[in-house]
């Protein structure tokens, strides 16, 4: 067999078999062995000089054919390098050639396998990564004046399995953990015709011990931004948020748990004005708090709150009914014949309030039923105990049932109105404390002081 000395010997028909060998072998050795590399350190580089933190990447790889790229164990270090900020397992990219005619990127799949964050919140009230945000704020910005075309694109499923975080809260000394992060969108565009189109939504993870789900549809590239979820929140562990009530008001919370279901539907209407709105129910059940003596202060084995359809963001909310079971309240007063509660009170009193930001949101309130069943309060006293004596513990009230009927509050007009209230079966105990003083006298004390009348003197009417 004669083989040509030349392409000039070639006819067509083998001159374009031959380019075609050529084409497909250099594609596929650039696409498969060159690239790879270069994207890396591209990106290596890059990276590390935009987060100011080393940033490395086990390989990349291409597949030329396919139109994907995958990117296996990349991970971010924080500035001093010894420990982790950001990383992930694997992300695969799939682009469609239909991409090639819309002259826009069409993703046929995007998937992000085990992402993990380690945040921290600093006692200074700023996040580790501060800088990161701050940069990528001043960024977006720049774009968002100087651009005028919004950046068009189609992903026809959009994934993140397995994601997880730690928050570390130094600030109240506090960890969280994220685990089990998945989130699907099915279908998510900015192109014309899908800009008014749903996006469905699911999304699920654990916080702490809770398991939280979205589930919904939405219209992220949309001027209304409409959105209508499904939230769930089951089995959210009060006990484990106990630091931020110790140092809101001297409570510890013993144990309770919260189960939270709530129909959420955002719109930004054309007055400029968004609505939020979230009807639901929220159930908190075996619900312990101590206070800063360790002493009981309140017990409630049940209490559910019925939402109805209010204006979250207006700061108006509206409760079908809220519902209190097998209540126990208790007061203590110390050695010093002083009321616990007056330190816990007096963190919103208005002198209180002048030392903080004073905002005030219309706040608006209304409550078409408080039902409270089966509530004894007691008083927890420290008088004329010594210290290896328990303390007294006298009853001070029973009652079987308590009712409250149309309350309506107004803070902004400073607006109080009620119904109807209504009591069955209670019972009003007059005893004797150890030092003598009847277990009324503490309250008596209580709500005479001068600096209490001062208080009382320089509020504002209230109607």
């Amino acid at each position: 067999m004669k083989f040509p000395k030349s392409l000039k010997e070639l006819c067509l028909y083998q001159k374009m078999i031959f380019w075609a060998i050529i084409f497909f072998s250099s594609y596929t050795i650039i696409g498969f062995f060159i690239l790879p590399p270069i994207i890396k350190s591209v990106f290596q580089k890059k990276l590390t000089a935009a987060l100011n933190r080393t940033v490395t990447i086990k390989n990349i790889k291409l597949n030329p054919y396919a139109l994907s790229l995958t990117v296996n164990e990349f991970s971010v270090s924080e500035p001093e390098g010894q420990k982790q900020f950001l990383s992930f397992h694997t992300l695969y990219v799939n682009l469609q050639s239909v991409s090639i005619f819309k002259c826009a990127p069409v993703f046929k799949r995007i998937t992000l396998d085990s992402p993990h964050a380690n945040i921290v919140f600093n006692e200074d009230g700023r996040f580790h990564c501060s800088d990161i945000l701050e940069s990528f704020g001043k960024d977006f910005s720049m774009e968002k004046e100087d651009k005028e075309d919004p950046f068009e694109f189609a992903a026809h499923t959009i994934q993140i399995v397995n994601g997880g975080a730690v928050v570390v809260d130094n600030l109240y000394q506090a960890t969280h953990r994220i685990e089990d992060v998945d989130i699907s969108i099915p279908f998510l565009s900015n192109f014309e015709r899908y800009v008014d189109q749903y996006a469905s939504l699911d999304i699920s993870f654990v916080f702490n011990t809770a398991l939280i789900s979205l589930q919904g549809q939405i219209k992220p590239f949309s001027d209304s931004l409409e959105t209508h979820v499904d939230f769930s929140a089951q089995g959210i562990a009060l006990a484990h948020y106990s630091n931020y009530s110790r140092k809101a008001g001297n409570l510890t919370i013993e144990s309770g748990k919260v189960d939270v279901a709530l129909d959420m539907y955002y719109h930004a209407l054309h007055d400029g004005k968004p609505r939020l709105s979230a009807p639901g129910k929220i159930v908190v059940e075996d619900f312990v708090t101590f206070d800063e003596e360790n002493q009981p202060f309140l017990k409630t084995t049940l209490s559910e709150i019925t939402i109805e359809d209010s204006n979250v963001l207006e700061w108006d909310f509206y409760l079908a009914s809220v519902y209190f079971k097998s209540n126990e309240k208790g007061l203590t007063r110390r050695s010093d014949k002083s009321l616990v509660i007056k330190s816990l009170i007096s963190q919103f009193t208005p002198e209180a309030a002048q030392k903080k930001p004073k905002p005030e949101p219309p706040f608006r309130l209304r409550i078409d039923e408080i039902l409270v069943e089966d509530t004894t309060v007691f008083l927890t006293d420290f008088v004329a105990v010594d210290d290896n004596e328990f303390p007294n513990k006298i009853d001070f009230l029973r009652m079987s049932t308590l009712s409250v009927k149309d309350l309506f509050i107004d803070l902004k007009k400073r607006e109080i109105a009620i119904g109807e209230v209504g009591a069955e079966h209670g019972s009003f105990f007059i005893q004797s404390c150890k030092n003598g003083d009847l277990n009324i006298q503490p309250f008596i004390d209580f709500s005479i002081a001068d600096d209490d009348a001062a208080a009382i003197k320089n509020k504002e009417e209230w109607n």
